[in-house]
């Protein structure tokens, strides 16, 4: 027996090497190389705290400010390719064809328009009669084939979330 593989000196590994395991003494070089003592990985790890270390993934890190200016400055200048602009937008299940309905959505007419829908129907939902809670304004006539239909009230129905979801996935609007 050359050397007993002891998971309290090291950081255990995914069932490579079993305790008690007798290992040769090739595999015992090989592990002494690639597995740290506890010892070094607390001082390590202590030493990377201190001095505001990230471990590779950086899942939930934040930048200082500072860093967010020397990624800007790196990056200012950089333009993508007409043709990456366009794998990008082929890609994004979101994509119009640059099409934008911010605009009108934060429009005082839209706002206007949707809050009128909202009294006219008594802040319930049209389908199942929920009274308040998060309730959507909906076109009855499509937003994108009737831009003159957009802000007549006749046009609106107040519908909850998950109703809303459901008239969107049914297809529940007028054609002519």
């Amino acid at each position: 027996m050359i050397g007993v593989y002891d998971r309290t000196k090291s950081k255990p590994n995914k069932g490579i090497f079993k305790k008690g395991h007798i290992l040769s003494e090739n595999a015992l070089k090989k592990l002494r190389d690639r597995i740290l003592p506890i010892e070094t990985r607390k001082r390590m790890s202590i030493n990377a705290k201190t001095k505001g270390m990230r471990p590779p993934s950086r899942k939930g890190a934040t930048i200082t400010e500072e860093h967010k200016q020397i990624i800007s400055k790196a990056n200012k200048g950089k333009r993508v390719s007409a043709e990456t602009r366009r794998k990008m937008s082929l890609k994004s299940y979101n994509w119009k064809g640059g099409k934008s309905r911010d605009k009108y959505h934060k429009s005082w007419k839209y706002n206007k328009w949707r809050r009128g829908v909202f009294l006219r129907d008594n802040f319930t939902c049209a389908l199942c009669g929920t009274v308040g809670g998060r309730l959507e304004a909906h076109h009855l006539y499509l937003w994108s084939k009737y831009p003159k239909l957009r802000y007549r009230k006749e046009n609106g129905v107040t519908l909850c979330v998950s109703c809303h979801k459901a008239a969107h996935r049914f297809k529940f609007y007028k054609h002519d």
